[in-house]
C-alpha cells in the first residue's frame, strides 16, 4: 500500500485525474483504482503506470543490494 500511495501522490502532484492517467498509460481505470484501494496491481501495469509519471528509473532502487546490519552483528558475537 506504501508503494500505492506514493504512486497517487505524484500523479496527483503532476495534476493527473485517474481517468486521464488510466488513459494515458493504457491501464484500465478500474485496475488503477483498485491498486490505489488496495495496492494490487500486475507489474506490466505497475510499469506503465510509471513511466507516464516518469519514476521508472526509481526502480532501480528496489534492485539495489542494501548493506546487511544483521550480519556484521553476527561476525562480532563470534569474535
Amino acid at each position: 500500500l506504501e508503494l500505492a500511495r506514493g504512486i497517487r501522490q505524484i500523479r496527483k502532484e503532476k495534476g493527473y485525474t485517474q481517468e486521464e492517467l488510466s488513459k494515458r498509460c493504457g491501464v484500465s481505470l478500474a485496475s488503477l483504482k483498485r491498486f490505489e484501494q488496495k495496492g494490487e496491481i500486475s507489474l506490466h501495469n505497475l510499469l506503465e503506470i510509471s513511466k507516464i509519471l516518469d519514476v521508472l528509473n526509481d526502480f532501480d532502487l528496489l534492485f539495489k543490494k542494501k548493506e546487511d546490519k544483521i550480519s556484521d552483528k553476527v561476525k562480532k558475537s563470534f569474535e
